[in-house]
Formats: C-alpha cells, structure tokens, sequence
C-alpha cells in the first residue's frame, strides 16, 4: 500500500493513497463471486465451479487480511480515525464475507471438511479477538451475526454428514486423522473385512458430525431429521456387529 501525507492538527501524517479505489475493488470482487456459477456454461461440473469460488474468495480475503494488518495500527493515531475509521470497518467486514465465500458448503472428501473446519475456526478465532471492532449493529446489517454465521457451520458439516452416509468417500489422504483412523485400527483389530470397517467408520463419523451439525448451530428438530433416524439405525446395526464399537466411533 503506498501512502501519501496530509497534515492534521499541526502534524504531518502519512494516508493510505487510493485506498478507497482498493476497497472498491474488493467490494465488487465480492459481488462477483455470488455471479461466478451464472457466467460458467452449463456443462461445466459444480464442483469445479464451488472450487474456483473457494480459492478465489480465498485469495481476496488474503488481500484484505494484508490491507487490514496495515490500516489498523492507523486507526489508533487520533490524526487518522476520521479518515480511516469507515475503511477499516469495511475492510473487516469484508474479511469476514470473503472467509465464508470461502467455505466449500458441500464437501466431498476429508480434505475439503477439514479445510472448511479451518477456514470456519479461524474466523471464529477472528470474530471473538480484540481485532474485531465491529458492532452488533454492524454485524446485523451486513448479515454476519453470529447467528448467520453458524449456519454456515450447520450446513458445511450436514452436507459432508451426508455425502458420508450415502456416497463413496475414500479415506482420508492425512493418516494423523484421528476421527478416521483411530476407530479404523479398533475395528480392523478385531477381525472386520477393510471395506466393511470402512464403511462403519464413514457411518459413525456420519452421525457425529450431523449431530453438531445440528448442536454447535443451535439448531432443533435433530430429533426428527431423516439423516439422523437414518444413521442411528445403522448404528445400532453396526453397534451389534461389533460388539458396541460402533458407538464411539470419532468421538
């Protein structure tokens, strides 16, 4: 960011130069990652579209992350808020957007869950620091409350619950994944073909993660999903065929 100077109460301060041109920038690349999906033919994979979007949103969020590192030490000289205050409020809000414009809502393996999750943890760690200065007003109005912001949560972690329960998802590539692996080796000690441990495990990973799906949301009618009364019975079935390990399976 260059900087050009401007003299305030008798003292000569340096200013962000065409940092409203920047923002600008940074706002309409917001509004056209909602349009990405539109402007790509018909028969390109949606995959490959949530893809291109994650990154791109990714990469713009560490633009903004670089601009805010150098506007905020600014906003604490008395000499610059005036100038600064509403840009810095912008740029955070922007940091938030483009941190869930980066979430992949439907993931399709362990990587892309795990990416999420982080993605996700670190905004939290965000929202809750001394860096964030946004009101609940602003939060509100800008639609990334704390309650719009979970849903995200909810729906990232329901849709990879899914793609658990009835879709061929290979193992995971990280062999440190303790979730997978662990419950892996304590049904193969016993004697359990490969692929049906496998399966076992997708299942039971399955039903954790929809339950928080549903509990880190705060959302109800978990009671009532067709997901959950679906993986509880298949639980029951697997818990008896394994001699009740099923049960703790990623927990």
């Amino acid at each position: 960011m260059d900087f050009s100077t401007k003299k305030c109460n008798n003292e000569i301060i340096k200013l962000p130069f065409d940092l409203h041109k920047k923002v600008q920038v940074l706002c309409r690349e917001l509004d056209c990652i909602d349009r990405m999906k539109v402007q790509h033919p018909s028969n390109t994979e949606p995959s490959a579209i949530k893809l291109e979007q994650h990154c791109h949103a990714l990469g713009l969020h560490n633009i903004t992350e670089s601009m805010l590192k150098k506007v905020e030490p600014l906003v604490k000289h008395p000499g610059y808020i005036v100038f600064l205050e509403g840009y810095h409020k912008t740029l955070q809000e922007l940091k938030i957007k483009f941190l869930l414009k980066s979430i992949i809502e439907n993931p399709l393996d362990w990587e892309d869950y795990g990416l999420c999750c982080e993605i996700y943890d670190g905004l939290m760690s965000y929202y809750h620091s001394a860096r964030c200065t946004l009101s609940q007003c602003d939060l509100t109005y800008q639609n990334i409350s704390l309650k719009n912001i979970q849903r995200f949560l909810a729906v990232f972690k329901y849709n990879f619950a899914y793609s658990l329960a009835y879709n061929a998802v290979r193992a995971p590539e990280d062999i440190n994944n303790f979730h997978y692996y662990s419950a892996m080796k304590e049904l193969s000690d016993q004697g359990l073909d490969k692929d049906l441990c496998h399966k076992i495990v997708n299942q039971g990973n399955a039903l954790r993660i929809v339950q928080e799906s549903y509990l880190e949301s705060e959302t109800t009618g978990m009671d009532n999903d067709l997901l959950v009364i679906h993986l509880k019975r298949e639980d029951a079935i697997y818990r008896e065929m394994t001699c009740g390990h099923s049960a703790d399976i990623g927990r």
